[in-house]
């Protein structure tokens, strides 16, 4: 499928289900969804802080944080400070949860790893 710019909150040719009339919660969930993160970045450049914000309250917590995490630190500062406190709480857990899952994986890679110079797989 051709996927085609229609500007933001009209994806076009992501998949079958997107209109041109999609929400802008909708369009970034389905950059989310492809992994197009240069775009989603380039969306959220052009979405009011507190807009952003809201966005990140209606999202699940990992997707919430795939956001935080893609936004420049001048940006998402400024969102941050738009999120009420029980949200920048969550925000917290979900980003903290993303670094344990990361650390988890690279020990297991460091283990790999050393297993392989041993010789032993």
């Amino acid at each position: 499928m051709l996927v085609r710019d229609c500007g933001f909150g009209k994806l076009c040719g992501y998949n079958e289900r997107m209109t041109q009339t999609a929400t802008p919660l909708e369009s970034v969930k389905e950059l989310i969804r492809v992994q197009n993160y240069d775009r989603l970045r380039q969306e959220l450049s052009e979405i009011h802080f507190s807009d952003v914000a809201d966005m990140i309250i209606e999202l699940p917590p990992e997707e919430e944080a795939v956001i935080f995490r893609i936004l420049p630190k001048d940006q998402a500062s400024v969102v941050f400070s738009y999120l009420p406190l029980d949200a920048q709480e969550e925000l917290i857990r979900s980003l903290a949860s993303n670094v344990a899952r990361l650390r988890a994986m690279v020990l297991e890679l460091m283990s790999i790893v050393a297993l392989h110079r041993k010789g032993l797989m």
